[in-house]
């Protein structure tokens, strides 16, 4: 990401991404949470018009040199292993595994949101809230890295992705 990204400006302070996530969970008001979001996909959009757009055309020839499609194909063979297609097939099957989940967790985030549709400013807030309910005080310990790294291997290996297997793996 470019440097304009580096801090996103909020009401006179930087916010980095991470704490850009942590400040669109504690706002209360749903009009800030949105302008919020807003602002701050303005600037990731300006961020990669100035960066990456630009350069998409010259990264699809050197894709297409080395036999893929497109630029987007390339990144995703080399950095994820797979295909675009094979990506959205795992989304798919993920979904169709999930659906019934994911529909009772909007449910619960629209419960929340006092009935109302959850908007994209909102859902991180309400899935805060609806953490802290479910938890009801509890706090969630930090893990070590490697722990999360065991976490994180297990979630990918369920949706068909080894992280021990090349080109993960090495």
């Amino acid at each position: 990401m470019t440097e304009s990204l580096a801090a996103y400006r909020w009401k006179g302070k930087s916010l980095t991404r991470a704490e850009f996530y942590q400040t669109l969970r504690e706002i209360e008001d749903p009009a800030e949470r949105r302008q919020l979001l807003e602002g701050y996909s303005d600037a990731v959009l300006k961020a990669h018009r100035q960066g990456l757009f630009p350069m998409v055309g010259e990264l699809n020839v050197i894709a297409k040199r080395y036999g893929f499609t497109n630029y987007a194909e390339l990144v995703g063979r080399l950095i994820n292993g797979i295909t675009p297609q094979e990506f959205n097939r795992l989304v798919q099957d993920f979904h169709d595994a999930n659906e019934t989940k994911i529909k009772a967790f909007v449910a619960e985030l629209r419960e929340l949101n006092g009935g109302q549709p959850v908007s994209e400013w909102d859902a991180h807030y309400l899935a805060d809230r609806l953490a802290r309910k479910k938890l009801q005080g509890r706090i969630i310990p930090k893990l070590k890295f490697s722990d999360a790294l065991d976490v994180a291997k297990r979630f990918f290996k369920d949706v068909g992705i080894d992280l021990n297997q090349p080109p993960f793996a090495g």
